[in-house]
């Protein structure tokens, strides 16, 4: 039997966001409240170390007061000199070689750690720039957190477990940071991504990995099947997913937990959810490996209440007020009815208020109004003007939503409604526009998605359109996209072209897509078909740039391939890799508690 001083104890939690809302005066400090609430539990279930999923800040250069607070909790609740009481075996240069100081923190002879936290990165605050660095490098280099799972190589993915020792148990902890879905997806198709296992001890350790991925199917390859992951896995961590499903649920190969995000960046069901941290204990009873997570609600998390009304109810009501019911308009009527809603959710929330005093007093409403062609509503400003000291989203309360069926798409091209609903301003403040244009793609009618146009890269191309400032990237995206259609349809007899059009998409889907990198590779960085032309300005670069997707249009025409159907050759295999590796480590370490084995992969 292994004593209880033997057992791992690691509390987990992911997406943070710290920062959210950093402009927003009622909302700037929720995140930071609750980082601190988080740190608390902690310390107070005397926790091993702190495992964070990625996103832990909302941007990936946040704030300066944000950075600063962030700074200050760390070194409040993880400095101190209670001694940590596992140590590491594996080649920390592995583990940590892209950081200035290459080794775990507690193991430095410059900082007293008492609480480690170790993290990966996410997308939202994802290695940027010429150097690749991010705020979470900054922290790492600051000595408060262990950043890891860092790929540098996006050819060829290995994944470098942390193999750590307490007491009689091990455990292998595999990190891997955010890379786009359907860059990964390929890889984990090509074979590409490998989980190394130890040599030693090969099947005594507990295998646990933290990633950030889509984990939910968005699309075709816009997640990351959970069937991709090696089955040798004891228990997954899946950040990135911010609705909280932290009981562990075993798919037939391996735990997962999703603990979500603790502050809700969106008005959507799935951040309605009670929010909760989970605190992992990892033992070895009779030779067997086991863990058990308790899940610990959260105190200080803002309320938050979502619910769906219908003005075809409304309807129903106002005619059966016979005479009475004609002495407002309907938009009245409507705001009225939107009102008492309202209302029944903040006497909701004072009713369930938590007990710590450190929880925000005004709620996050959303009233999802339902309604058809046939109703006059009314200006969501009506409906802010009466609680504006009451909800601390006053001005996006209310989000009308079209019934299904009831929508007028304007001629078959484009759900109007359905796009006005994504991209109202809220969503167009806090969300990347990539994720908008997926979000649309995946709520609209079949016969509205595109055919030769792919989802996937117009939304890689909006996104060096906004985020980088790439003003030829959407117009490059198409090029690039009717160049792939022409090669791909060769020679078509006329009378079968739509019938070969309407196959594209399923052929499509079994290649490779066009990415972000070949877009801006090909847009910014264009190759250099005039070397004799000599320098020019910025002008006339632009008109080169789309005159050379123009000279592949027109070689395209001139050179069809005589094939009238077929996938092109480059198309990518099928497996999911294998952990196994030719490499081990040849140099020891020695940390400043003392000399210790290390364990080769």
């Amino acid at each position: 039997m292994m004593s209880s001083s033997d057992a791992f104890k690691i509390l987990v939690a992911t997406d943070l966001h710290l920062g959210f809302e950093a402009k927003d005066a009622e909302r700037k400090h929720d995140s930071i409240r609750t980082f601190e609430e988080i740190l608390q539990i902690a310390t107070q279930q005397n926790v091993d170390f702190i495992l964070l999923g990625g996103d832990m800040f909302h941007e990936n250069k946040p704030p300066r007061w944000v950075e600063h607070e962030t700074l200050r909790l760390l070194r409040q609740y993880c400095l101190g000199d209670k001694p940590v009481q596992f140590e590491i075996l594996s080649d920390q240069a592995e583990n940590f070689g892209f950081c200035a100081f290459p080794n775990v923190n507690y193991e430095d002879a410059n900082l007293n750690v008492s609480l480690p936290v170790f993290t990966i990165h996410g997308n939202h605050d994802d290695p940027t720039g010429s150097e690749n660095l991010s705020i979470i490098d900054v922290l790492a280099t600051s000595g408060l957190v262990n950043y890891f799972g860092k790929v540098t190589d996006l050819t060829n993915v290995r994944l470098s477990p942390l193999l750590m020792r307490k007491g009689r148990m091990l455990l292998a902890l595999y990190g891997l940071g955010w890379i786009r879905d359907e860059r990964l997806h390929r890889l984990f198709r090509e074979g590409k991504v490998r989980m190394l296992r130890p040599r030693e001890w090969t099947d005594s350790w507990f295998n646990l990995l933290v990633l950030h991925q889509n984990r939910a199917k968005h699309g075709l390859t816009d997640y990351i099947p959970e069937a991709f992951l090696d089955e040798f896995l004891d228990l997954v961590v899946w950040g990135h997913e911010h609705e909280c499903l932290i009981d562990c649920q075993f798919n037939g190969r391996f735990f997962v937990t999703q603990p979500g995000s603790p502050v809700a960046t969106s008005l959507c069901p799935g951040e309605a959810a009670p929010k909760h941290v989970g605190v992992v204990e990892i033992t070895l009873t009779e030779g067997k490996k086991s863990h058990k997570l308790t899940k610990i609600p959260l105190k200080t998390v803002r309320p938050f209440y979502i619910k769906t009304v219908s003005l075809f109810d409304l309807e129903d009501r106002i005619a059966s007020m016979g005479r009475r019911g004609q002495d407002k308009t309907f938009a009245e009527h409507a705001l009225d009815f939107c009102v008492r809603h309202v209302e029944d959710l903040i006497d909701q929330s004072i009713r369930e208020r938590s007990s710590n005093s450190q929880q925000p007093q005004l709620p996050l409403i959303r009233l999802r109004v339902e309604h058809g062609n046939q109703h006059e509503t009314f200006s969501p400003h009506l409906l802010a003007r009466q609680f504006l000291d009451r909800v601390a989203n006053p001005r996006d309360i209310v989000l009308f939503t079209k019934r299904r069926g009831t929508v007028d798409r304007g001629g078959g091209a484009v759900d109007v409604e359905r796009l006005q609903e994504v991209a109202n301003p809220e969503a167009l403040a806090r969300s990347r526009v990539e994720d908008l244009v997926r979000e649309y793609f995946e709520t609209v009618d079949e016969e509205l998605h595109m055919t030769i146009l792919t989802d996937s890269a117009m939304q890689q191309a909006m996104n060096l359109f906004v985020s980088k400032d790439c003003t030829d990237a959407i117009n490059g995206a198409l090029k690039m996209q009717e160049v792939r259609a022409l090669t791909e349809l060769g020679d078509v007899a006329e009378g079968k072209l739509i019938d070969e059009i309407s196959q594209l998409k399923v052929r499509f889907a079994s290649q490779p897509d066009i990415s972000a990198e070949e877009i801006e590779q090909r847009v910014v960085r264009p190759p250099n078909r005039g070397a004799a032309r000599g320098d020019s300005d910025d002008e006339d670069e632009e008109v080169s740039r789309i005159e050379d997707f123009d000279d592949d249009l027109d070689d395209v025409v001139e050179k069809r391939p005589s094939r009238g159907r077929g996938a092109s050759s480059n198309r990518r295999g099928r497996g999911r890799a294998r952990a196994s590796s030719s490499s081990a480590a040849n140099t020891s370490s020695t940390s400043t508690r003392g000399r210790r084995k290390r364990v080769n992969l």
